[in-house]
């Protein structure tokens, strides 16, 4: 009898090792995403000043009205570089947010695998979900009562980029950045 258990036991193990080990090799497969080449950039985040400067003039033709920039700490503690310009117009508003960890640690990381998550949620209320914009990790949001829309766009491990907007849609949002130009606007920060 004894001899049973310990094949049991024994046989179990191995059946769990391969479970364990069929999931993690599941679990390595990312789908492949867009990442900007930020080279000639340094590895510490830039200066909010620097961010700024790649900001559009307007947004679905609204100007510039506020600016905003500094070194807000995020969850974790670790310090990252933003700017911000709202714009507005007509009971509309826009802000559009640029954030830069640098390349030294994993502020990022976090996001990138939270994007990669499969979340979609549509209903009489909010619009959710989780995907690709461009080719880039994203996450949009509209609350339909509120007409507020939100969307996020990782570009590379370093930055991020937030559009938020008041009676404006996720579309609109996606147009304004289409505008912008990701890839041309991130590549101008190693200029």
């Amino acid at each position: 009898m004894r001899n049973i258990s310990k094949y049991f036991f024994v046989l179990i193990g191995l059946l769990l090792l391969a479970a364990c080990t069929n999931n993690s090799e599941e679990g390595a497969k990312e789908p492949h995403v867009k990442s900007v080449e930020a080279s000639g950039l340094p590895a510490e985040k830039l200066a909010p000043e620097s961010l700024e400067v790649i900001l559009p003039d307007g947004v679905l033709g609204m100007s510039k009205k506020i600016s905003s920039k500094g070194n807000p700490k995020m969850k974790g503690g670790a310090e990252v570089s933003m700017a911000r310009l709202i714009y507005r117009e007509e009971g509309k508003e826009v802000q559009f947010e640029i954030y830069d960890s640098g390349t030294i640690g994993n502020t990022m990381n976090s996001y990138l695998e939270w994007t990669a998550q499969t979340l979609e949620v549509n209903n009489e209320k909010l619009m959710e979900k989780t995907g690709t914009f461009e080719g880039f990790p994203s996450y949009e949001k509209y609350v339909k009562a509120d007409k507020e829309a939100e969307l996020h766009v990782l570009p590379s491990h370093r930055f991020e980029l937030v559009l938020k907007g008041s009676n404006v849609t996720v579309e609109e949002l996606k147009q304004a950045l289409k505008t912008w130009g990701i890839t041309n606007s991130i590549a101008r920060l190693s200029q």
